[in-house]
């Protein structure tokens, strides 16, 4: 998904095209970090850092609806989509998935 992924855009800024077009915000309140304050823009499998309510935390689509939106499947996995990516994704989910990064990088 990192490289074959459509960029973000950031006009005029030295890191224009340099990040992978987040997953859609599907609902809860919040904004990505870096839109609301002055944050270097920071990405967590298709996930800005983000500001909100942590009590209701935004939901995301999934990695397999991103992938299918941007036509980024290869052959048969357009298939059926694994029960792991049926509901939407919280920032919570990503939270765990920054810890898991953290561990495979050790």
């Amino acid at each position: 998904m990192r490289h074959d992924c459509p960029r973000a855009h950031f006009p005029g800024a030295y890191y224009d095209g340099q990040f992978p077009e987040p997953r859609l915000h599907l609902g809860g309140p919040g904004r990505p970090l870096h839109e609301v304050l002055s944050f270097f823009p920071v990405q967590h499998f298709g996930i800005w850092n983000w500001f909100g309510v942590p009590d209701d935390p935004p939901t995301f689509e999934t990695q397999f609806e991103y992938l299918v939106r941007h036509e980024l499947l290869l052959a048969g996995e357009h298939d059926e989509a694994p029960e792991s990516q049926t509901r939407p994704v919280s920032i919570m989910d990503a939270a765990a998935w920054t810890k898991l990064e953290e561990k495979c990088n050790d």
